[in-house]
């Protein structure tokens, strides 16, 4: 899921515009490989740069999914999830994935 966000904000955006919304003191990102899942969130959240994707998503849902979905990814880079995963909560980052796969390319 991270390398294909980060494939698609690379793609999309010049590292001066992710960077004067995610870093604006230039001190943490100096690539795209810099980025956090919460930097992609902050990027696609940005009503100009979600505008400049042309995808036909409800930007406010496909971030809010995105805000599930960092949890998710947190709580098990953490150690902090049950083993296994929940049904539901795989479901939804295969579905991201998908989206992400269909739109970002």
């Amino acid at each position: 899921m991270d390398r294909r966000l980060r494939q698609v904000i690379a793609g999309a955006f010049t590292l001066p515009e992710v960077t004067g919304l995610c870093d604006p003191a230039g001190e943490r990102i100096a690539s795209f490989g810099d980025m956090t899942v919460g930097d992609y969130q902050r990027v696609l959240e940005n009503p100009g740069l979600w505008e400049q994707l042309g995808w036909p998503l409800d930007r406010k849902v496909f971030i809010a999914r995105l805000e599930e979905i960092r949890r998710i990814r947190n709580n098990v880079m953490h150690f902090n999830s049950s083993d296994p995963l929940p049904k539901m909560d795989v479901d939804k980052i295969r579905h991201l994935n998908k989206l992400l796969r269909e739109y970002g390319e």
